[in-house]
């Protein structure tokens, strides 16, 4: 599931010429949900291309929900460095406070390691677009339960470039 939602943040993305991903979490050997693997492919895309992202995820035990979402994304150089992406149709900076009941067919989720492969089609973009969107970029995602627990955190750095 965090691997599908971090692919759904990365689609979005115009280029990818570096990738990087860690986990964030305090304890990661013991969270609920482990990111094994998480790769974008090819290195060098072109705006008008595709990315290929695979992930490993394994769900240690069964979710129901209510499950929140918070997806921190923003820009660590280039034009408009420092800046916060807004939630803009679920990508950027948002909070989803259930995704149970937000997205369809997500919960229950069932304990065992999913492997997801999604190919994703980079959209025509303007030229000004392109230039705005050229820089480097961080992002974390992180899954808690009703109770505020922590399931999962993961952060992801990438370049962006025309």
């Amino acid at each position: 599931m965090l691997a599908i939602l971090v692919a759904w943040q990365l689609s979005y993305l115009p280029q990818t010429l570096a990738f990087t991903w860690r986990s964030c979490s305090v304890d990661s050997a013991n969270e609920t949900i482990q990111v094994k693997e998480l790769k974008i492919t090819p290195d060098v895309i072109s705006l008008d291309g595709s990315i290929t992202i695979s992930a490993q995820v394994e769900v240690k035990q069964d979710l129901n929900g209510p499950l929140e979402v918070r997806t921190d994304l923003h820009k660590t150089a280039g034009l408009l460095q420092g800046q916060s992406i807004p939630c803009q149709g679920r990508f950027g900076s948002c909070t989803f406070t259930d995704i149970c009941t937000e997205f369809e067919n997500v919960c229950p989720i069932a304990a065992m390691t999913y492997t997801v492969n999604k190919v994703i089609k980079i959209p025509h973009m303007s030229s000004f677009v392109r230039w705005m969107a050229e820089g480097a970029y961080e992002g974390k995602i992180t899954v808690t339960d009703s109770t505020g627990n922590q399931l999962a955190c993961i952060a992801v750095t990438l370049e962006v470039a025309q």
